[in-house]
């Protein structure tokens, strides 16, 4: 399915133990940009539809744009982990991670035109692009976490669409 913002293939719903699955889930494997670019993400990722769609709308209204300024233009995302039948940070007894139902992604960074890869646990690479990347996911998604939240995410953000009371959201991640 390419359809003007994503090109993914639709599966079968995912059913797993623990309340795990996605009724309607999305292999994503690029996000199309407004000028028709097409920036693969890797590897392909398993998530909600409208994880997906916001997804996209922050690659093509934030990133894509940011990395256009860092090094000439969005090349690839460097992903980790999309949906994952697993409890919040695999800790045995912990409550079911968004990435159970597909609502969440891992992202390790990403590859710039020019040639450079910005890793996330770099951030001091280029830290004005970092920066505006975790104020914009920020405020995009409900909970990121990144180097500096926890033990967990130094190397990665996380970030995901988690529904909680009174719009209460979570934005950890130093810059330091």
């Amino acid at each position: 399915m390419a359809g003007g913002r994503i090109v993914a293939a639709l599966i079968a719903p995912v059913v797993g133990p623990d309340h795990c699955g996605i009724a309607a889930p999305l292999k994503l494997s690029a996000i199309i940009l407004p000028d028709g670019a097409r920036v693969p993400l890797e590897p392909e990722s398993l998530l909600r539809c409208d994880f997906a769609e916001a997804l996209a709308d922050w690659v093509r209204e934030d990133v894509a744009p940011l990395a256009r300024i860092a090094g000439g233009g969005l090349a690839k995302i460097l992903g980790s982990d999309g949906y994952e039948c697993r409890s919040r940070n695999r800790i045995s007894g912990a409550i079911i991670s968004e990435h159970a139902t597909g609502n969440a992604l891992d992202l390790r960074g990403f590859k710039l035109q020019d040639g450079r890869t910005l890793l996330i646990g770099s951030a001091n690479e280029d830290l004005d692009f970092m920066t505006q990347i975790r104020d914009t996911s920020c405020a995009r998604f409900t909970t990121v976490l990144g180097p500096g939240s926890d033990g967990y995410h130094q190397m990665h953000l996380h970030f995901d669409l988690k529904a909680r009371r009174i719009g209460y959201r979570i934005c950890q991640w130093d810059m330091e």
